[in-house]
């Protein structure tokens, strides 16, 4: 848990409660040039009133405690509305500001939502900010430096669009005090010395040096450079007065920033400039984009993608797509799978007679399909009395097999048929008992 750094922040919300009254900032009087950005040597100066005190705080951690205090307080905790979301502070990291307690990811400027958990802040009327939008709001009544409110009669000048007592107006990266006539340089309502201006937004990125009025200079890429080094960063060459192409805040010419930075085709491993295709998880030229067997371009676009590369219609479906067990075709729509093979639809048929199977029944042998008709005619053994070839059961007797309904007597009087009790005659046939 964290709490603010001042124990004082009640008494000081109480009195700027009743300095302020609810009251905007109060009239200036200026005295001199009121635009510091064409006032570069000066600053404007004026005499401020009474003006509402906001409340400078920085949440920062708390002093240790021992395990048990802890555990007690965060229990306290657990119930405590979070003063931002209302929502209970629980167990989430949190801290204590302005007589309140909040989650740590709540703690935010009211204007920008920048985090200020572990940050100065400014707080008036109960609503903190970071110190950037604590000027905008109320910066005409408090010193930029100091962040202190001006008392009656209190002396300060006007710079850099913020209001300053004369001793705190300082360069925001050094903070060394402005002379009286000392130049300063204004950037995002922030004053800079010569020094600190110079390094920090002339200074040429190629040799650090800053870029001085008298000299030959260019702005790109966010900075000023010399024109004599903005260069190729690849290879050096003039770029102020050729088209560049940045990348990582560096300038570079067409040509290194191709061979550098350009992907490359995936078939002829050249820079890909400005006829680029990306498929297959690649980047192709144009030109090179085409069939990986035959090279054909796709001319209506469409194509087929295997491991990568791209493939013509025609050759994906030879080299990759199901081939059917009858006409050995790719099969290119549905697939009828019997025997452990694919077929075309119209292509599964009786090898023998070419005929399909209306009701989807055939009979296999060696891995094709026949009909009832020729299986049993190519393939099963006839019965020896009605001569027709025996397809489904039979019964085996005198050494042949038999349809079970031809197997009778052959005595002209008896013809029952038989099961067991079969003696062969003399003229070889099967009789009864």
């Amino acid at each position: 848990m964290k709490e603010a750094g001042d124990s004082a922040v009640e008494k000081a919300l109480a009195a700027l409660d009743a300095a302020d009254g609810g009251n905007s900032d109060p009239a200036m009087l200026l005295d001199g040039p009121t635009d510091p950005v064409a006032a570069a040597s000066g600053a404007g100066s004026y005499v401020a009133g009474d003006s509402s005190s906001g409340v400078d705080g920085a949440a920062t951690p708390g002093p240790e405690e021992d395990s048990e205090s802890e555990e007690a307080e965060e229990e306290a905790l657990a119930d405590v509305e979070c003063g931002a979301c209302g929502e209970l502070i629980g167990d989430d990291p949190c801290l204590e500001a302005l007589g309140k307690y909040w989650h740590e990811s709540c703690f935010l400027c009211t204007d920008c939502g920048e985090e200020l958990a572990d940050r100065r802040f400014f707080s008036r009327k109960g609503k903190i900010y970071c110190r950037r939008d604590y000027l905008e709001r109320y910066g005409k009544s408090v010193c930029a430096g100091c962040m202190r409110s001006f008392k009656k009669n209190e002396q300060a000048i006007e710079a850099a669009g913020r209001v300053w007592h004369p001793d705190h107006f300082s360069c925001a990266e050094c903070e060394r005090s402005f002379g009286d006539d000392e130049p300063f340089f204004v950037k995002d309502k922030m004053a800079y010395c010569n020094e600190c201006n110079n390094r920090l937004f002339l200074a040429c990125p190629r040799c650090e040096q800053p870029v001085l009025d008298d000299q030959e200079g260019l702005s790109a890429l966010g900075h000023n450079w010399h024109a004599a080094c903005f260069t190729c960063a690849g290879g050096g060459c003039s770029l102020a007065e050729q088209k560049f192409f940045p990348r990582d805040g560096q300038p570079y010419c067409e040509d290194h920033y191709t061979q550098q930075f350009a992907p490359k085709c995936a078939r002829c491993s050249m820079p890909i400039r400005d006829d680029g295709v990306q498929a297959c998880g690649s980047a192709w030229h144009q030109s090179c984009f085409g069939c990986s067997e035959c090279s054909r371009p796709f001319g209506d676009g469409k194509y087929f993608e295997v491991e990568g590369r791209p493939y013509c219609d025609e050759h994906y479906w030879n080299n990759f797509g199901k081939k059917c067990a009858a006409c050995s075709e790719p099969i290119r729509d549905k697939v009828f799978g019997a025997l452990d093979r694919d077929w075309h639809f119209d292509c599964f048929a009786c090898k023998a007679c070419n005929a399909p199977f209306p009701d989807m029944k055939f009979f296999a042998k060696d891995g094709a399909p026949y009909c009832r008709e020729d299986f049993g005619r190519l393939f099963c053994e006839a019965c020896p009395k009605c001569l027709k070839p025996i397809i489904d059961s039979s019964m085996e007797a005198l050494g042949k097999r038999w349809h079970p309904e031809c197997l009778t007597c052959y005595h002209p009087s008896c013809g029952i048929t038989m099961t067991n009790g079969i003696f062969k005659g003399s003229d070889g046939n099967p009789y009864c008992e």
